[in-house]
């Protein structure tokens, strides 16, 4: 999961939570 969430996961959360959202991931 962490291989999927990490190449997606910053390009949504970075504009909701922004830096937060990369570390929830």
């Amino acid at each position: 999961m962490y291989s999927r969430a990490a190449p997606a996961a910053p390009a949504a959360p970075t504009g909701r939570r922004g830096r937060a959202g990369l570390r929830l991931t």
